[in-house]
């Protein structure tokens, strides 16, 4: 007797044993078993709110993965995407992450951005950074004008007490 298999695309079968692990005050990784089937290996992408890089790991354990990821950011969005893939095509499986905790005061004191004090009736302070990330221009926003800008993109930031933080692009 011979035994016959046919490739086709990969699947995942089931995600088990999924757990959050609190590593830090503002960080955690998330453990999980995955089980899939068509392909020798599992990748897994980490990906965060407010960063431009995916973290990319291989798992080369055929059918069963046991998964540990990277340390991530409780302070954005986070997501988890488990992708297997052959020379037929790939099935992917996204897991996303809320921030734990209240982005308006955590992220004005932990960013290197301090609050800003106070009454009620206090502008906005602002932020402008090129598209490369050097700070342009900083003030308060009663005073800034795009004409002090020379032409091209940007990203203006406000601080508010009570709105909290906001980001808009200029073009000009």
């Amino acid at each position: 007797p011979f035994s016959l298999s046919l490739e086709l695309k990969p699947v995942i079968v089931s995600v088990d044993r999924l757990s959050v692990v609190n590593s830090g005050p503002y960080d955690f990784f998330v453990e999980l078993s995955a089980q899939y089937r068509g392909a020798d290996r599992m990748y897994v992408e980490l990906e965060e709110e407010f960063n431009t890089s995916v973290r990319t790991s291989v798992y080369e354990e055929p059918f069963y993965a046991h998964i540990k990821t990277g340390t991530m950011n409780s302070l954005y969005y986070s997501w988890v995407t488990l992708i297997a893939r052959n020379k037929y095509g790939e099935v992917y499986k996204t897991f996303e992450y809320e921030p734990k905790y209240n982005r308006m005061t955590e992220v004005a004191d932990h960013s290197g951005i301090e609050c800003i004090e106070g009454d009620e009736h206090t502008d906005t302070q602002v932020r402008v950074y090129s598209v490369q990330g050097n700070l342009v221009w900083e003030g308060l926003d009663s005073e800034f004008g795009k004409q002090d800008l020379p032409s091209g993109l940007y990203i203006k930031k406000a601080f508010d007490r009570k709105k909290g933080i906001s980001v808009k692009k200029i073009i000009k």
